[in-house]
């Protein structure tokens, strides 16, 4: 899951007319493991009109300057009154002049915690162990083109780098195969958000399967590549796309690891085809071959990540419901999954866990009510927007409900209620049906809708109120 994650990549086939087809990224990074510092020399090209006077850069790193692709030397503001976009600082470059290549040099130090006692950790972070960097497309570790008028970042790019880390044994740069190298150059014709992670720890790629960061087994590598094998199967079936590449799971030891043991927590994010784990894969590998019932989550867990193929990868959620269409309709197909191949039980067991959510969510906004992204806060995000979907499905019935999460898919951001509800309508669910699930759950954590969804959770078969 996504701490306030910000953006991830766009499907070619639902990029909107405003976006370039191939925004091109270039340039030179170095990474000093030990001083836990970055330095960049880096140009954006292909920038789109509405993102050519902006961009954005990780708050702790410092511009040297900003040039356009002959070495002119451009003005630009953000030094001071800046604008903050999340962990990144909004630049703009001042005068008339909106090149189509912008170079950016800039230079940074970090924390460093070798004891993993450090703070919080997040995909935004920059972060530094002594042991690795891990720096995520949320990070902005390399510039990226900002549209100020939407606030939002331009992200997926091909991209071209020279990269250095005094410290690694291995260098990734997400969807391209690690390399035993501490220096290299690393490019990608296609489209993705910019992932590093370097590292000194081992890797390996068997079969369908790439470990970064951690030694496995055989028995434990073949338990996820079945595992992301009967997820990949059920989501081409239900939502109608195959998933293209193969996962990169990337065993990321958190600055906040000594607390999160202590509280025997974990979390991830995914940036396509890279899904970062906290903690130890082999024990999650180790757990799900045992079918460990206190590491239900693990299963949801892994099958969340993997929706966001779908939210986040070939439909990137934008506008006021983007949480909804990002977080909650990964974790309603994560449970979807679980409950068709670990049992209705399981899945159960989940939503029983998201109801006492929610039950402590205090006041919100009412989902049909939403205006802005950031009325949709974490618990109603991953809890109480699941449990609602759960419910949709339960009063139009699961055919219904397949076909509308496919056209949440295939069509662009609903941005207000009212759109939502013409996609609902036009992809099948009766009005009625609609009407009344509005009616009875919207608005109300403690609804009979949602207690009696959890209490009577089944298979999809006989998921449907108009059977029962």
């Amino acid at each position: 899951m996504n701490r306030a994650a910000k953006v991830l990549i766009l499907s070619p086939l639902l990029i909107s007319a405003t976006l370039p087809a191939q925004l091109s990224t270039t340039g030179t990074v170095s990474v000093d493991l030990s001083r836990a510092s970055l330095r960049g020399s880096v140009c954006v090209s292909n920038r789109p009109a509405a993102a050519a006077t902006h961009f954005v850069l990780n708050a702790g790193l410092n511009v040297a300057r900003v040039y356009d692709a002959s070495g002119k030397q451009l003005d630009f503001a953000g030094w001071d009154d800046a604008v903050v976009d999340g962990e990144a600082r909004v630049y703009e470059l001042v005068g008339p002049e909106a090149p189509q290549t912008l170079c950016v040099d800039y230079v940074g130090a970090f924390p460093s915690y070798p004891q993993h006692d450090g703070p919080t950790d997040f995909k935004g972070l920059i972060a530094f162990d002594g042991q690795s960097i891990r720096a995520s497309e949320q990070s902005v570790w390399v510039p990226e083109a900002y549209d100020p008028t939407t606030k939002e970042r331009i992200i997926p790019t091909t991209f071209k780098f020279h990269v250095r880390c005094l410290g690694c044994r291995f260098l990734y740069l997400n969807g391209l195969p690690p390399r035993a190298v501490s220096e290299g150059t690393f490019q990608s014709g296609v489209e993705r958000p910019p992932l590093l992670f370097g590292g000194t720890g081992p890797w390996e790629t068997r079969g369908n399967v790439t470990i970064l960061n951690e030694q496995l087994s055989e028995a434990e590598v073949q338990t996820l590549a079945k595992t992301f094998a009967s997820i990949e199967k059920f989501y081409d079936a239900y939502l109608g796309r195959t998933v293209n590449d193969k996962p990169v799971l990337l065993r990321m030891i958190s600055v906040d690891q000594k607390f999160r043991d202590q509280k025997q927590t974990s979390w991830g994010f995914a940036t396509w085809p890279t899904i970062a784990l906290s903690g130890s894969i082999a024990q999650l590998a180790d757990a799900l071959a045992a079918r460990d019932p206190t590491k239900a989550y693990i299963f949801p867990y892994l099958a969340h990540e993997t929706a966001h193929y779908y939210f986040g990868t070939l439909n990137r959620p934008s506008g006021p419901y983007r949480w909804m269409l990002l977080e909650s309709m990964a974790e309603f197909m994560a449970i979807e999954a679980q409950r068709a191949i670990v049992g209705p039980r399981a899945a159960q067991q989940r939503l029983s866990g998201m109801l006492k959510v929610c039950a402590k969510l205090g006041a919100f906004v009412p989902l049909d009510r939403i205006t802005d992204e950031e009325q949709i806060g974490d618990a109603y995000r991953y809890s109480y927007i699941p449990l609602l979907l759960f419910a949709l499905e339960k009063q139009a019935g699961p055919p219904a409900m397949q076909k509308f999460v496919r056209a949440l898919l295939a069509s662009p951001s609903p941005r207000t209620w009212a759109e939502m509800t013409q996609l609902a309508l036009a992809s099948g669910i009766p009005e009625r049906d609609w009407e009344n699930w509005g009616r009875q759950c919207l608005g109300q954590v403690t609804s009979p809708c949602l207690t009696h969804l959890v209490a009577g959770f089944s298979s999809p078969a006989t998921a449907s109120a108009r059977d029962q």
